[in-house]
């Protein structure tokens, strides 16, 4: 499969940030000419500052900005998409097994390995260390919701039991009397 670098193809490239800085610098110049805050605002506005996403932004950021239109994002993605659509439709048709299952995840490991530019061995581990890192925060924090769901539970079915005994407790009093 041919990367779209041997296409020949150009992508639009937008530099906002670049548009909204200098606006920004622009708007306060008047205040600030002529003092050291001009000075050191003008340094600041000539180094890009790129919110990358860390690892995993920085991998799959360059492979976002190549793509401009529903055909780049088609050609770009489609193997880990087509991979994993395979995957699934195969393990709702046939029984797998787990030399079968294993395969399979090696096949849309694969795939998505291709989609993000085929990146080099340190990359794609720090990748998976970060996205592993990131499920089990992810985990902890479900695990936590689940506790506090368990506890609001707990009370509203103990709030309820206790109701029902002041009731019945009630009944029993005006039946005596």
């Amino acid at each position: 499969m041919t990367s779209p670098d041997e296409h020949g193809e150009e992508f639009r490239n937008n530099d906002a940030n670049e548009i909204v800085n200098r606006i920004i610098v622009d708007q306060f110049e008047p205040e600030m000419h002529g003092t050291e805050a001009a000075d050191l605002a003008t340094k600041l506005v000539a180094v890009p500052i790129i919110p990358d996403g860390g690892c995993i932004g920085r991998t799959f950021g360059t492979r976002l900005r190549e793509t401009s239109s529903v055909r780049d994002v088609l050609r770009v993605w489609s193997p880990g998409l087509s991979a994993t659509a395979l995957f699934v439709l195969c393990a709702l048709v046939f029984p797998l097994t787990p030399p079968l299952v294993a395969y399979g995840i090696a096949m849309v490991g694969f795939g998505w390995w291709h989609a993000a530019g085929r990146p080099r061995l340190v990359a794609v581990l720090r990748m998976l260390f970060h996205a592993s890192k990131l499920t089990l925060r992810l985990g902890a924090q479900v695990g936590l919701f689940l506790v506090r769901l368990a506890r609001v539970t707990g009370r509203a079915i103990a709030r309820k039991k206790n109701a029902r005994r002041i009731a019945f407790g009630a009944r029993l009093r005006r039946s005596t009397n």
